[in-house]
């Protein structure tokens, strides 16, 4: 891997930790509890996954839009 590469792969792997230790704690807060002792986890990452599919959905709608309108601005410009 290149210096680019793992410049990149610095950055992606300090954002993930530190949205997986702020979620973390908000589930703490929320929820309380000893996660790895809780049951029906399964069913929850079902949820979680489909959540995340209308998630990626609703960008892609996101950014499809934004550049439809950059395309109409840039020829109306």
């Amino acid at each position: 891997m290149n210096p680019d590469h793992e410049a990149h792969l610095r950055r992606v792997k300090r954002n993930v930790a530190a949205r997986i230790d702020r979620k973390y704690r908000a589930g703490q807060r929320e929820h309380g509890g000893e996660l790895w002792k809780k049951a029906g986890l399964v069913e929850e990452a079902l949820d979680e996954a489909v959540d995340l599919c209308v998630y990626l959905e609703t960008l892609r709608e996101q950014i499809e839009n934004l550049i439809a309108r950059l395309g109409r601005h840039e020829r109306q410009g």
